[in-house]
């Protein structure tokens, strides 16, 4: 017995020294973890303020929007003419300018050109002239083609100025015409670019504004059919117009009609009548 309790102390003390091992190791392999977890967490003040310290990058400026305002309307006024020279008065006291006016058959076209900020304005005024009959506006977005035409101008002025460098520096005759060649080019195409820049820059700083002017429907059908007078000198000048040609048709008849026929007779005669040769030389094939 003494020796059985002997074997079981010695088995138990065994076995809690192996159980102690194994929590001193797995706490030795624990540890590193905690010191790198506390090392990050006192680091991350110092990175934050590092962050904090560097300065956020720039976001690029918004491209100012460019667009083309085009307008049209159509008006029913009382006076066509008095309406036409309002709205040209109202255009160019604003700093516009009439681009065209036409009349045709009671109507008038008119196209005029008012800056861009007072488009509205104009629009809303001009609408007091008469009944909007009809409107419609328009805006087309240029602003890619605007910013790409001045990248392009600016990317052509640095390569003429480079090609100004090479020329001051060129030695050789060749290479003298040849720098002189591409810098030609180069100034040609800014010539060209900017052309096309001034002219997209006046589409944009300044607006169309096409009206149609028109009397109303009634007035318009009373003007469609004329007074007794008025219709009896319309016939009076039609009746004169028609003569006037037919005296001219008779000249012409008589001038150049007469010897074309007597040129025809003459041809007859030779050929097949008294004189016959034509008939005579079939006869003769004839036989």
């Amino acid at each position: 017995m003494k020796v059985k309790t002997a074997v079981i102390l010695v088995i138990s003390v065994l076995f809690l020294s192996c159980g102690g091992a194994a929590d001193y190791g797995e706490k030795s392999y624990m540890m590193p973890e905690a010191d790198k977890a506390e090392r990050s967490a006192a680091q991350e003040p110092s990175v934050a303020m590092k962050n904090s310290n560097e300065a956020p990058e720039q976001a690029p400026e918004p491209r100012e929007r460019k667009r083309i305002l085009n307008a049209y309307l159509e008006l029913t006024v009382d006076d066509v003419d008095a309406a036409e020279k309002e709205l040209s008065r109202r255009a160019l006291e604003i700093g516009g300018w009439i681009v065209s006016s036409n009349l045709y058959y009671g109507e008038t076209s008119l196209v005029v050109k008012v800056p861009a900020e007072s488009f509205d304005s104009y629009l809303q005024s001009s609408e007091k002239a008469g009944d909007v009959e009809a409107k419609s506006i328009t805006a087309d977005d240029v602003t890619e083609v605007f910013y790409d035409l001045e990248n392009r101008i600016e990317n052509k002025k640095i390569l003429q100025e480079r090609f100004r460098d090479y020329l001051k520096k060129a030695e050789s005759i060749e290479d003298i015409l040849s720098v002189e060649r591409q810098l030609n080019d180069v100034t040609t195409e800014i010539e060209q670019l900017e052309g096309s820049f001034r002219g997209l820059n006046r589409d944009i700083d300044y607006s169309t504004v096409s009206f149609n002017l028109r009397l109303p429907y009634s007035e318009t059908l009373s003007e469609d059919y004329p007074s007794f007078s008025n219709a009896f000198y319309a016939l009076k000048d039609a009746v004169l117009t028609f003569l006037y040609y037919l005296t001219f048709a008779v000249i012409y008849l008589i001038i150049f009609g007469v010897p074309i026929v007597l040129i025809l007779g003459l041809i007859y005669l030779l050929g097949w009548g008294r004189v016959g040769l034509i008939r005579r030389f079939f006869r003769k094939l004839k036989k």
